[in-house]
């Protein structure tokens, strides 16, 4: 669960800055 979890947040953080550096 716990590797599950950073994959997400990991996921998560990637779109947020690709987000940033699109905008």
């Amino acid at each position: 669960m716990a590797k599950g979890t950073d994959d997400t947040i990991a996921v998560r953080i990637s779109k947020v800055l690709a987000d940033r550096i699109i905008s």
